[in-house]
């Protein structure tokens, strides 16, 4: 099982080093992965990622959650969409007040990407979650840390992150921790691209 969970890990990593990744990168810094344009990582998620998610409308829709750095408006409430169209609706709200949608629980829309989940649980020995983030042009997201590391791939279009330069501010154990930050200090950008992967540790500001 660890030997399957090791090759779903390595097609995701790419060309970096599985062994470098977990002995030098998890929980110590941050990392960026530019596409090796065999697109590998694109294809945890095949077919029209939109329609995929929209189609889920039903399951998904009621429990979206949202950030933004500098809301034009509230975002809309909570509430069910009853077709693939109002759920494309309800997303273009958010958007139009300034706010990015996330989408939880995105692994069982994605068996390629369950696949992946289950890989990093029996590596890691923890709890993985999956979650989709579907934005506009112009939005950003307030100055944050997460109580949990992030692996994030682009799926399409382009997004700049402003990630800390200094180290978490979390222990590398699994924790919960509280409050948002709101200054990043000094920090370094990276552009992503369909394809690309960051990962950022738990605690580090972005």
């Amino acid at each position: 099982m660890l030997a399957r969970a090791r090759e779903t890990i390595e097609r995701m990593l790419g060309a970096e080093s599985y062994d470098r990744f977990f002995d030098e990168v998890v929980g110590q810094q941050p990392l960026f992965i530019a596409d090796d344009s065999q697109r590998q990582r694109l294809t945890l998620f095949p077919g029209n990622t939109r329609q995929t998610i929209l189609a889920a409308y039903d399951s998904r829709s009621s429990l979206l959650t949202h950030h933004a750095a500098r809301p034009t408006g509230p975002a809309p409430g909570r509430r069910r969409a009853g077709s693939a169209a109002e759920f494309a609706a309800l997303i273009a709200e958010h958007h139009r007040n300034g706010h990015t949608v996330r989408i939880p629980d995105a692994a069982p829309l994605f068996p390629a990407l369950a696949r992946c989940v289950r890989a990093l649980e029996a590596v890691l020995l923890v709890r993985v979650e999956a979650e989709l983030f579907w934005s506009s042009e112009g939005l950003s997201a307030p100055v944050h840390y997460d109580n949990s590391d992030i692996i994030a791939i682009q799926l399409f279009g382009a997004k700049r992150w402003w990630v800390s330069t200094r180290p978490s501010s979390l222990p590398n154990p699994w924790k919960l921790a509280g409050e948002r930050a709101s200054e990043l200090g000094p920090a370094r950008h990276y552009d992503m691209t369909a394809g690309d992967l960051l990962y950022i540790p738990r605690g580090t500001l972005h």
